[in-house]
């Protein structure tokens, strides 16, 4: 006695996709169960464990929503980066102006007087130069406004020699008085900085890995990183002691250098000068170390995207 198979007619045809989505099935578990027993995973990416196996990721992963944290954090450290890096390149020319018209001046003492008149002239355009400094942007945002960053922190730095400050330690110089200096550069009524950054003068931040704030920046009108100014020939900001110092340096004229008071008030001067461009070099030496932890986030953090995608 012979059997045959039936014909599957068109009655048949919701058996036939059944049969055919269980193929389907029946070979994503096989190749599921290959790449398992070849590598000891139920999938070799984190995107792939869901598909592997319903259920078993999102216990664990909410994949879309860490990606877009992660990826804005990293968008955000990149922005803090570049801004971190002008600022620096800004320091270090402050740096060089600074140290160039110290140089000029301390060698006064042992040239003409026409000397002086030459190394005030290099500190006038000293400090205009740095008063314009103070106000580098990156993009449209000023690095050294602290957090509101729309504002210049140094609102007349084109004609600085014109400014209440510069005047008011320029009518100090007139008398060679050491305290006068400082004590007209401390007035507030004759504060260099914006209205802005004096009644916010808080630094810059960005949120890096794990939500953890890291200080991107120094603000214009005061010390860091590092402790306040400290001594009787400063004004307790490093910034504004050498604003200070050169405006009092580009305030004197040659007939002075005859002056007794002459060498005691330079020696202060100079003194102050230098002492504010080593503590701005220690200030930028810590902002260099969240300068590297930024780039160092960033590198992290890609790697830790790429695993994820």
């Amino acid at each position: 006695m012979s059997a045959s198979i039936s014909g599957l007619s068109t009655g048949n045809f919701g058996l036939i996709q059944q049969l055919a989505s269980d193929s389907n099935v029946t070979s994503q578990k096989l190749a599921q169960l290959t790449i398992q027993s070849q590598t000891g995973y139920v999938a070799t990416t984190y995107a792939g464990l869901e598909s592997a196996q319903s259920g078993s990721a999102s216990p664990t992963l909410t994949l879309n929503a860490s990606l877009n944290t992660l990826n804005n954090t990293i968008s955000n450290l990149k922005v803090a980066q570049g801004q971190m890096g002008v600022q620096q390149n800004a320091i270090q020319t402050i740096s060089d102006i600074a140290s160039k018209a110290l140089q000029q001046f301390q060698s006064v003492s042992s040239l003409t007087s026409s000397a002086l008149d030459t190394a005030a002239a290099t500190a006038r355009t000293a400090v205009t130069q740095i008063a314009s400094l103070l106000n580098s942007q990156d993009g449209t945002r000023y690095i050294f406004a602290g957090q509101d960053s729309t504002i210049p922190p140094v609102p007349n730095a084109t004609s600085f020699t014109s400014a209440a400050f510069y005047v008011s330690i320029q009518n100090a110089t007139n008398s060679l008085s050491v305290s006068g200096v400082f004590a007209a550069a401390t007035s507030a009524s004759k504060n260099p900085f914006s209205s802005s950054l004096s009644s916010n003068s808080a630094a810059p931040a960005v949120l890096g890995a794990g939500g953890v704030p890291i200080t991107t920046g120094i603000v214009a009108s005061g010390n860091q990183f590092i402790g306040q100014s400290t001594g009787s020939n400063t004004t307790g900001s490093y910034v504004k002691d050498i604003l200070t110092t050169l405006s009092a340096i580009g305030s004197l004229n040659s007939s002075q250098i005859s002056n007794p008071s002459f060498t005691g008030f330079a020696s202060a001067i100079s003194s102050s000068l230098g002492n504010a461009i080593n503590t701005m070099a220690q200030d930028a030496g810590a902002l260099g170390n969240n300068q590297a932890l930024v780039n160092t986030q960033i590198s992290d953090l890609q790697n830790t995207y790429t695993a994820f995608t």
